[in-house]
């Protein structure tokens, strides 16, 4: 007597689909938010830079005397670039779209590194000319 066929290829089968690439975790393609990040990290450094123009090169000063629509330039900077390094770290380990990650993560901390070191240095300047 054969033995039954059909039970011994559905467990043959259930035990190849187990281990089939399919049902591995693979990294979901987070390709959007990569190209969001770059961008947010490419205007939050633009408005920097505009805002620093505004301030320094029109007014020929280191202290804020410029229009008051610069300090939205920097706040908007602000919110702009926060998100952008946050979509870069999510996005960073995606098949697709690594460098604009990385690209996203290195704009968006330069504006808000230079952002922070700005503010430190005019706080100091302030505090060393009241003395």
């Amino acid at each position: 007597m054969e033995p039954d066929r059909s039970q011994q290829t559905s467990s043959h089968q259930y035990e190849d689909n187990q281990h089939s690439p399919s049902n591995k975790k693979q990294p979901k393609d987070r390709l959007g938010q990569a190209v969001v990040s770059m961008i947010c990290g490419i205007f939050g450094l633009l408005l920097l830079i505009l805002a620093w123009y505004e301030t320094n090169i029109r007014t020929e000063s280191y202290f804020y005397r410029g229009p008051d629509y610069t300090l939205g330039f920097i706040a908007a900077s602000w919110f702009i670039s926060i998100p952008g390094f946050i979509l870069g770290v999510r996005a960073r380990r995606s098949p697709k779209g690594r460098g604009m990650a990385i690209a996203g993560i290195t704009l968006a901390l330069i504006s808000v590194g230079l952002m922070i070191a700005s503010l430190v240095v005019t706080l100091w300047y302030k505090i060393k000319l009241s003395s």
